[in-house]
């Protein structure tokens, strides 16, 4: 069928068709969502649950009944602790010169050397692809 032709069918003058054709095509959309959300809701029969009761000389946690002096704090774990840990060296209050040089590295320098590792290693992989 041409397109004119089904054109031609559904006439504007015509208001009431188009409007019972749109007003039908709805209301077939909202009850099929209805209908499909009524069916996803309903509860599925799964199989029974069974429990069985522990045995009582096996499973002696159930037997088990905290008592409220149970669940406090003992006084002895309320004080500071004592510490045992002994510091490997005196930290002096001041630093000598030696001791700055020694460990003191810039971070400049750090993130210069991280870098250029880097970019040696992309050139390294570019080149590789080089015929």
């Amino acid at each position: 069928m041409d397109i004119k032709k089904i054109i031609e069918k559904i006439n504007p003058k015509n208001n009431k068709a188009v409007f019972l054709a749109a007003a039908i095509f709805v209301f077939i959309i909202i009850l099929t969502t209805v209908l499909v959300n009524i069916s996803a809701g309903r509860k599925k029969d799964y199989a029974p649950v069974v429990y069985e009761k522990p045995d009582s000389k096996k499973d002696f946690i159930f037997q088990f009944k905290p008592d409220s002096d149970d669940l406090k704090i003992p006084p002895d774990y309320l004080k500071n602790p004592a510490f045992t840990w002994r510091p490997f060296r005196i930290t002096p209050d001041k630093w000598e010169k030696e001791e700055i040089d020694r460990f003191w590295k810039d971070p400049a320098d750090v993130i210069i050397e991280v870098y250029s590792d880097e970019n040696k290693k992309a050139i390294q992989n570019i080149l590789e692809d080089v015929p």
